[in-house]
């Protein structure tokens, strides 16, 4: 796509499966992608994971603020489908060894930031820190509030 628009090197932001596709996109594209930053972004599913993800499979349970916007958007049956669906993507690759990118790190080369908050309630700082200890020359940056 920014071969596309005319961009042979460009930048990346991304935050949570936004900063995933980044991270992929800067390991297939080494001498595309000239700095990156994720934040929330895990490059692997675990157990604490596919916890974290069921707790809220109902969208009825999540909080007003997080869900109206959603809602305007997509609607309640969509949303709860899209919803659930993403819950039981996130056991199957969980059952099939829990790798999204994590084999693809250690080809990121470009100068990157990995963000992550504290109080993050899908992402747990654990991913930042494998993010950090396999992306060659990565700045971690742990906000705590």
């Amino acid at each position: 796509l920014m071969k596309n628009l005319g961009f042979e090197k460009f930048s990346m932001i991304g935050w949570s499966d936004g900063g995933i596709t980044a991270l992929i996109l800067a390991a297939l594209y080494p001498s595309s992608v000239e700095k990156l930053i994720t934040i929330g972004a895990n490059s692997y599913v675990d157990q604490e994971d596919v916890s974290s993800v069921n707790a809220i499979k109902n969208v009825d349970n999540w909080s007003r603020r997080m869900v109206e916007p959603l809602l305007k958007v997509y609607g309640q049956e969509y949303l709860q489908d899209m919803w659930t669906k993403f819950c039981l993507a996130y056991e199957e690759m969980y059952a099939n060894g829990g790798n999204i990118c994590k084999d693809k790190l250690k080809d990121i080369k470009c100068p990157t930031l990995i963000v992550q908050g504290l109080k993050d309630a899908m992402v747990s700082v654990e991913h930042a820190e494998h993010l950090h200890k396999n992306i060659s020359g990565s700045t971690l940056r742990i906000i705590p509030e």
